[in-house]
């Protein structure tokens, strides 16, 4: 196709004319392309100028089959404004352009969240949408928690105030909480009204040092990148200002909590404030009778009120986000925690021992960033955390090597155990991350390839960094996702070697659009 000859039909004045353009630019798609910024910019224009309905539903169905991503947005916002389409188009005509359910779900989130309530000129369009995303979420198995979460935080901070007008804002509350918002004593002035009487409630409060503050911010953006209210300093800098920080911390974590996260150390056991915090959360402890504190180790020191008999994950043997993930079991609702349980144990179809599960799960665990090596375990190591005999432990990695799921370092001299080293493959990872952690490696893989279209400039590696930076995964979660794409010849990595991701940029591969629309048929 020759886009001199393209330009020739989009430009022209006659619809005639440009439908045979829009034809050309459906065959192109069809064949498994994307449109490129020209064509693409060409078409928004004669979407924004024209009041042809023909030309309207032919531009903005190419847009949105397209890959558009970089206008899908403002393409979606300005249709809505203008064309007013009805909840039937916005939940099934509409939602097929998108890649799959949970882009078209994400984006009506966007807008939502982005526009100001002002910006709308009907409560009909507000309700639409409410509509539209009801559909999506009581359609699609795929929705999860942190999708319910951020429709949650989106009435309760912001679109509570229209619950009165717009009935369908609270019937979806009450779907997917159990509960009415108006019965909450939430209805008209939410979350500003509870900050300044005090009453604000979080899934998790976190306690640590100053130095540590590494671990604990990047626990902070991991819960709130899944829309769990979290009580983190950084983010509560203008309701601190000002206050009795004595009086306001003690009943933060004395009262106000699910849980309380801490992270546990020598500087943690040296300072004032997080002594102060450590002291409330007990009492709340010890009223309670629960496990409201949850300690995570830096290191072995001594904290007062904390025994060893206390379970608690540790950060010398897991990442940030392994443990994330097992936080994140305990905040779902009692039965998505019993699919997750069930998912675990599906392991099992694997076609694996008992013994050798157990060798994966640790292998799973005390990875960092889900790479090749990542663990690399002596026979010592593995021995003492599996507590099998030594010939049970050469059977269970014996099988994982045949499956390609480890390798095995092997020298002159070494014991019954079979191995001097055991090193985890990229391939264990992507293959049982989906059983054994709170994510699915050929999902994200769809998630990931998006963002990459998305962020990527024609002619230029995408940096891995930055798509991260956008998703919040986390290497541990990334890199499986990342390994599939790459083994699946769907992006080209670089040959720049990288301690926390497979690989610092990628290429992207003309057949990225055909993996996605694939997955999404």
């Amino acid at each position: 196709m020759q886009n001199c000859e393209l330009m020739k039909y989009l430009n022209s004045d006659l619809f005639i004319e440009r439908r045979r353009g829009y034809s050309l630019i459906n065959k192109l798609i069809n064949s498994g392309n994307s449109i490129d910024k020209i064509t693409e910019n060409k078409l928004f224009e004669i979407f924004r100028r024209e009041q042809n309905t023909e030309d309207q539903t032919s531009v903005i169905n190419l847009l949105l089959r397209g890959h558009c991503f970089s206008i899908r947005n403002d393409v979606l916002e300005y249709w809505l404004n203008k064309s007013k389409p009805t909840p039937d188009e916005l939940s099934g005509q509409i939602a097929n352009y998108f890649s799959s359910a949970i882009e078209c779900l994400e984006t009506l989130l966007d807008i939502l969240e982005n526009k100001s309530i002002e910006d709308f000129p009907s409560d009909k369009i507000i309700s639409d949408i409410f509509v539209a995303i009801r559909a999506q979420v009581i359609n699609n198995n795929a929705i999860g928690q942190v999708h319910f979460n951020r429709i949650k935080t989106l009435i309760e901070t912001k679109w509570h105030q229209k619950s009165a007008e717009i009935p369908i804002i609270e019937e979806i509350y009450k779907e997917i909480t159990g509960k009415s918002y108006r019965t909450e004593k939430m209805s008209v002035q939410s979350t500003a009204k509870l900050e300044n009487t005090g009453q604000k409630k979080y899934d998790i409060v976190l306690s640590f040092a100053g130095e540590d503050r590494e671990h604990a911010e990047k626990l902070a953006n991991l819960l709130k990148a899944d829309y769990f209210s979290v009580f983190y300093d950084k983010y509560e800098e203008h309701n601190l200002w000002g206050k009795n920080l004595y009086e306001h911390l003690s009943e933060v974590y004395s009262k106000r909590g699910k849980y309380c996260v801490m992270f546990l150390s020598k500087h943690y056991a040296a300072k004032q404030w997080p002594t102060l915090e450590r002291q409330a959360a007990q009492q709340r402890a010890f009223k309670e009778n629960r496990e409201y504190i949850l300690p995570i180790r830096i290191d072995n020191t001594e904290i007062p009120g904390i025994p060893d008999t206390v379970a608690y994950q540790d950060l010398r043997e897991k990442s940030i986000e392994a443990i994330y993930s097992i936080l994140k079991r305990k905040l779902l609702p009692s039965e998505e925690f019993a699919n997750t349980e069930q998912k675990s144990n599906s392991i099992k179809s694997f076609g694996l021992s008992d013994n050798t599960i157990k060798l994966l799960k640790i292998l799973s665990d005390k990875s960092k960033h889900a790479l090749a090596n990542d663990p690399l375990l002596t026979e010592q190591e593995v021995l003492d955390a599996i507590k099998l005999s030594e010939e049970v432990v050469c059977i269970a990695a014996d099988e994982l090597e045949e499956r390609g799921f480890v390798k095995l370092h092997k020298t002159i001299g070494m014991g019954k155990v079979g191995f001097k080293h055991i090193g985890a493959t990229e391939n264990l990872f992507a293959s049982t991350d989906s059983y054994l952690q709170n994510w699915d490696p050929e999902k994200d893989s769809i998630d990931l390839a998006q963002i990459l279209l998305r962020i990527s400039k024609e002619g230029y590696g995408v940096s891995i960094q930055a798509a991260d930076e956008s998703l919040k995964w986390g290497p541990r979660r990334l890199n499986p996702a990342l390994f599939l794409l790459i083994e699946r010849d769907v992006v080209q990595p670089s040959k720049v070697i990288h301690s926390t991701y497979i690989t610092i940029h990628v290429i992207l591969k003309p057949k990225i659009h055909r993996y996605i629309t694939n997955f999404k048929n």
